[in-house]
């Protein structure tokens, strides 16, 4: 697939990010406000991810950034590679998207020998659920819907009650860095019954983390909470939030809240929503977002709902099997 005579692409570098942080907020919908240099630095210093040979840029005869798309395979194994791009609005029916998606695509398929020999290796992608032209690009190319994601969000207006934890528990603080290990490994305990959930070992849990934690000039222990069973000591809950959501500063984010299977069907994961929301509102922020797979396994959708959160952007999600085998990630 070539590109249309007047453009021209190459690999991303580190310099490019303003520049591609501009573009991206002039592609950006209704639903998705605002991308920033510093969230772009987090994401592409993520470990084992390679900006030169993940990332292809387009120029227009001018050398102004029209296209942008991206690879994502840096779990263990790479079984479901993901695919994001970008067409800057007066580019686009030109062939462009088309371009960068037979490039991602290409790209995407040399995670395959990165995969056990009997796995299945899909990739994915997905655009907002009005976005007939971008659903129409896909499937020309072959790939399949399959799922729904949802972003929801909660917009306070008196400030909400506090909510005692189930007999035996407690909520309470996040004690940082001493609790760190514990409350990730936690955390990644209880998404194991997650759909699309990659398991990988403590170490690049922990690694993938401290990276966040380390390159994000937001994150705020003071808004990490852990719902501890008294009688064991140990963890059974967790929320886990940033004071910025990644795509609006005047919203919080809530990135985590999990239950381990032992401590569930008790009215925890409620409790420490109910407490998140009432910590944000004492802060100052009113709205607090987060995303979620529509057909989540644990039933995280109906709590939401339960907790008055809405719908504020849905995603449709794609894939294209690259080769068939058995499914290695957690499916229903």
């Amino acid at each position: 697939m070539l590109l249309p005579e007047r453009f021209t692409s190459r690999p991303a570098t580190y310099d490019d990010i303003p520049m591609v942080v501009a573009m991206l907020n002039q592609t950006a919908s209704n639903h998705q406000k605002s991308f920033f240099v510093d969230d772009l630095k987090t994401e592409w210093s993520t470990p084992n991810f390679d900006v030169t040979n993940s990332i292809q840029l387009v120029f227009d005869n001018q050398r102004q950034l029209v296209g942008y798309i991206e690879v994502w395979d840096v779990d263990n194994p790479p079984v479901h590679p993901t695919i994001w791009g970008r067409v800057h609005p007066d580019y686009r029916r030109l062939g462009i998207g088309r371009y960068l998606m037979t490039w991602a695509e290409t790209r995407a398929m040399k995670a395959i020998s990165r995969c056990p020999d009997d796995v299945r290796v899909a990739i994915q992608c997905g655009c907002d659920h009005d976005q007939i032209d971008t659903q129409k690009l896909f499937e020309s190319m072959g790939f399949q819907y399959y799922r729904d994601s949802w972003d929801m969000e909660i917009t306070l207006s008196e400030e909400p009650p506090e909510v005692a934890a189930p007999d035996g528990f407690i909520i309470r603080d996040y004690r940082h860095p001493d609790e760190f290990s514990n409350i990730v490994l936690a955390n990644e305990e209880a998404f194991e019954d997650h759909f699309g959930y990659v398991k990988k070992t403590p170490e690049q849990h922990l690694e993938q983390w401290q990276h966040l934690i380390d390159t994000d000039p937001y994150f705020d222990p003071a808004v990490w909470f852990v719902a501890e069973h008294l009688a064991s000591g140990e963890i059974a809950g967790v929320s886990i939030s940033r004071p910025r959501a990644w795509t609006d500063p005047k919203k919080a984010y809530l990135g985590s809240l999990s239950v381990r299977r032992p401590y569930r069907r008790n009215g925890l994961a409620m409790a420490l929503l109910k407490h998140t929301f009432h910590a944000f509102w004492l802060r100052g922020t009113k709205t607090i977002s987060l995303s979620v797979d529509a057909r989540n396994l644990t039933g995280a959708t109906h709590l939401y709902k339960k907790a008055g959160m809405t719908v504020s952007r849905h995603l449709m999600m794609y894939e294209k099997e690259l080769r068939a085998g058995r499914e290695y990630i957690t499916i229903e």
